[in-house]
């Protein structure tokens, strides 16, 4: 017996069969609006992230330099999933996701399908209707759990306990993809109360806002009529409607404008520099809220055997102005909302080294990266698609990333498309009806345009950022999605759509985001 065992091996050696390639899980966490800025492992001096600094420092590679595509939820998230620049998928907003979901075709397929395709089992958890199965973003995953129209969004706790639910129902042994999606990063900032209890106001904190520019006055001069940044960003609650006078006793209101006329009268927001450091607590408690979470995942993965052999995400869509600038909100194409948090542990047998890596990286790159390694047919057409690179490939370097604003807020009329090419030094803005802007990230940053100074270097990066437009394999086809009749692509009257865009603004998607 033992001898015919011998006798098999000796064959397989002498053909040259190989053990199949290993498949490792990939769990990718995306938390909503999340500022690299206020993480411990970035440098941030309150207690935001005890758990992802963990990692940071002992299990995992840090890119110092990670961007967003965009800084906007549902492009950026499917620029993660195809590898692909929001112009070549062809969806530059959240809009023309709710009234045209995508659709999969050739060359602009997602993670989640290639994966599945290849055995792999496949859900998402997310925690907010931008990212509901009506946009398309479920392509490929089995199972997909988001909030109801009437929920709108779940909390970071209850979203990771449907996610663990899910992975303690999965075979061990067998290669899974999960996308945890967490939001409550978002505004408006509601924590826990045993999150709150941690961050309060004091010296160091009013210190760091004042060393980041924040000037409550300016604010107040912008917002202090804007009821939405109120309730979003202050806790502002509208005052209650004026009573209807009896027939006959009132005066004359024209209803389209005397009526809104009283009403933006009474909006009176209070922001001053105490406000403004509540907002401040409130993000970071919600900020540790998200890491809580990921602790328990983690945990949850180690006690299940999978932690050693999965490739673990930790990212963010995009980052979010809390008041510099005089702005509050994100969708702006600037570095404080495009750079991201990117925390990657990776399977045993990776070449890469836990610590920090200081090249450039964009989100585009992140399935090339946790596929590059990974064989089957599946994958083939997928990895021809990508725009995004393997970071670890012996060599990678790149010398500049693509990022782009979106083309549509709610409540807002389009916009044209605006996008900026960057390096480490330069970024380059190319505006629609405008000169371009060059930017000297290592003088005075985005607040000073010294295009004039470098007419030869807005000339060459103008080109470069024109040849990378030009590789829009299906971004012509998509962006024209929007059907002439006002009716979505899957047959379905926009009634649905225009529902959940008041359900978005209602959670705070409305204004530059």
């Amino acid at each position: 017996m033992i001898a015919t065992l011998l006798s098999a091996v000796l064959q397989l050696a002498q053909v040259g069969e190989a053990p199949p390639a290993p498949r490792p899980s990939i769990v990718l966490v995306t938390v909503d609006t999340l500022r690299r800025e206020h993480l411990g492992c970035y440098g941030y001096f309150r207690p935001t992230s005890p758990h992802v600094d963990a990692l940071a420092r002992e299990d995992a590679v840090l890119f110092e330099r990670a961007l967003a595509s965009m800084a906007t939820t549902f492009p950026s998230h499917l620029s993660m999933m195809t590898g692909l620049y929001p112009h070549q998928h062809g969806y530059t907003s959240n809009p023309m996701a709710v009234r045209q979901p995508f659709r999969s075709e050739p060359g602009r397929v997602t993670a989640a399908e290639a994966l599945k395709a290849l055995g792999y089992h496949t859900a998402a958890v997310v925690s907010s209707v931008v990212l509901s199965q009506r946009t398309g973003i479920d392509a490929g995953f089995e199972r997909f759990v988001a909030p109801t129209l009437k929920e709108g969004k779940f909390s970071a706790r209850a979203s990771t306990d449907r996610a663990l639910a899910w992975l303690a129902e999965q075979p061990p042994g067998e290669p899974l993809f999960l996308w945890l999606h967490l939001w409550d990063a978002h505004e408006p900032n509601e924590p826990p109360p045993e999150c709150a209890a941690l961050f309060r106001s004091d010296d160091a904190l009013r210190d760091w806002v004042r060393t980041r520019g924040i000037d409550a006055g300016a604010l107040a001069q912008r917002f202090g009529k804007d009821a939405g940044v109120g309730q979003r960003f202050f806790g502002w609650t509208p005052p209650p409607p004026e009573p209807e006078l009896p027939p006959g006793k009132g005066r004359f209101v024209d209803p389209d404008r005397g009526l809104k006329r009283r009403a933006a009268a009474r909006v009176s927001v209070p922001i001053d520099e105490e406000r403004v450091l509540a907002l401040f607590d409130r993000y970071d408690a919600c900020v540790r809220a998200v890491d809580d979470e990921i602790g328990r995942l983690v945990q949850a993965l180690k006690a299940g055997g999978r932690w050693e052999d999965a490739a673990f995400v930790f990212t963010a869509d995009h980052g979010q102005t809390l008041g510099e600038g005089n702005f509050l909100g994100h969708g702006r194409n600037t570095n404080l909302n495009t750079f991201v948090p990117l925390v990657v542990h990776f399977p045993s047998g990776t070449t890469a080294q836990p610590g920090r890596r200081g090249e450039l990286v964009s989100l585009v790159d992140l399935m090339p990266t946790l596929l590059a390694r990974v064989e089957g047919e599946a994958l083939a057409g997928f990895r021809g698609q990508w725009e995004g690179e393997d970071v670890l490939a012996a060599g990678f370097r790149r010398e500049e990333v693509l990022t782009t604003e979106s083309t549509e807020f709610h409540g807002a009329e389009e916009k044209p498309f605006e996008c900026a090419l960057q390096s480490t030094r330069w970024k380059y803005v190319q505006r629609a009806g405008g000169a371009p802007l060059l930017f000297d990230l290592t003088a005075a940053g985005e607040a000073l345009d010294v295009g004039g100074e470098h007419a030869e270097l807005v000339a060459e990066m103008g080109a470069r950022l024109k040849a990378l437009l030009a590789r829009r394999p299906m971004g012509e086809k998509a962006a024209a999605g929007k059907a002439a009749d006002g009716k979505a692509a899957d047959g379905k009257g926009d009634a649905e759509a225009e529902e959940l865009l008041k359900q978005l603004e209602a959670l705070g998607y409305g204004g530059d985001d």
